[in-house]
């Protein structure tokens, strides 16, 4: 019997990493067995460190916590790539950005050893660039262009974006949904106050609305927000989020994070409203990932970030979450109760119309599309 050549996937960090990147990949690779694939990455940080519940392979390259990791990291990623690539055969690379290193060590190993690379952008690259690092991006992504047999995307928004900028018919493979999508909806029923919950990262695109959010709860005691991060207090404390009242709980896996999603009200997805030239078209094609487990926890969900964003039009064409576009305090809090005072039955249907959305995400389509992308 003929061995299987596993492909070999070129990541940021591990995927038992809580970071949106990992997440992304740990789902699509849920859809493959063990023998399929090999991942090539840094060690997760220990602080985001998720429980390990895969059996495929993970080479870890090193990269130490220090001045020049990134460096570093791809000198090692060389050595311990050449090696990955003649221990396990791989048929194809896969190079996932972000970040500039994986993408930069994956088009190396393809130029050193001739492995046929495929490049699978979970985020805009060179839009995201200044300064010496834009100039580095010009060239990389130019090359990318250049010699990947493939091109990925991860959602419709990128997908236009790349074909309206640079004329590229892209692979769109979205993040993979491999939890069973409820049939039921049964929400939590309100009694001595509104909980809110966010998981995820509490990235710099995200504190100025969150800013709002907290202001409104400061000064109404009918209202809890609970985090569901990566995060210490003191970080949550820098960043003028925390209240006292508030819940902080970083959650090892997946199964404890949706239990606690499914105990609040509200689960909110906020992006900045100050758009730089550095950052307008990011912010307009990107799609958290928490969007997808705040789907499938099946509470409705408070989208807070300008109009034109793709996440917000992603919600606002199906009607399927609440929707606030103004970054004062004052919008959504008249946005919020308005909700409220109609939650079961709005909330139910706001619920449905999301699940329906991400019926086409599940993953064995994910993963069939996945495979046709590199057939191409």
């Amino acid at each position: 019997m003929n061995k299987i050549k596993p492909i070999l996937f070129v990541s940021r960090s591990s995927p038992n990493e809580s970071a949106g990147t990992p997440i992304i990949l740990r789902r699509l690779l849920e859809n493959f067995s063990r023998n399929e694939v090999v991942v090539l990455a840094r060690k997760a940080k220990k602080e985001r460190t998720l429980e390990k519940n895969f059996n495929y392979t993970v080479v870890e390259t090193f990269a130490p916590e220090i001045k020049g990791r990134k460096v570093i990291a791809l000198v090692t990623g060389l050595f311990t790539g050449l090696w990955t690539i003649n221990k396990y055969k791989p048929r194809v690379l896969v190079a996932i950005y972000p970040d500039d290193g994986s993408l930069l060590l994956g088009y190396l190993l393809h130029r050193l050893t001739g492995l046929p690379i495929f490049t699978y952008f979970c985020d805009l690259y060179l839009e995201n660039k200044v300064g010496i690092e834009l100039r580095v991006a010009k060239w990389l992504q130019r090359k990318v262009f250049e010699r990947a047999k493939g091109i990925m995307v991860l959602n419709l928004g990128m997908h236009q974006f790349f074909f309206d900028r640079y004329g590229i018919k892209a692979s769109l493979i979205t993040n993979a949904i491999n939890r069973p999508i409820p049939v039921s909806i049964d929400l939590p029923e309100i009694k001595d106050k509104i909980i809110i919950g966010f998981s995820g990262n509490v990235s710099r695109d995200r504190v100025q609305p969150f800013r709002e959010l907290v202001k409104l709860i400061s000064r109404r005691s009918d209202i809890e927000l609970r985090f569901f991060v990566p995060h210490d207090l003191n970080y949550l404390l820098k960043l003028d989020l925390w209240l006292e009242g508030s819940y902080l709980r970083f959650c090892k896996n997946e199964d404890e994070l949706m239990h606690e999603l499914e105990q609040c009200h509200l689960l909110y997805l906020p992006l900045t409203f100050e758009v730089g030239e550095d950052s307008v078209e990011q912010l307009a094609t990107c799609f958290g990932t928490k969007a997808f487990e705040y789907i499938l926890a099946c509470r409705p969900i408070l989208v807070h970030c300008p109009k034109d964003y793709f996440t917000y039009q992603f919600f606002s064409n199906a009607g399927s979450a609440l929707l606030v576009n103004q970054l004062d305090a004052i919008s959504l809090e008249i946005e919020i109760d308005r909700f409220m005072a109609n939650y079961n039955e709005w909330g139910k249907e706001v619920v449905k119309r999301a699940l329906n959305q991400v019926i086409k995400f599940k993953g064995p389509n994910v993963r069939d599309n996945f495979l046709k992308a590199l057939e191409q």
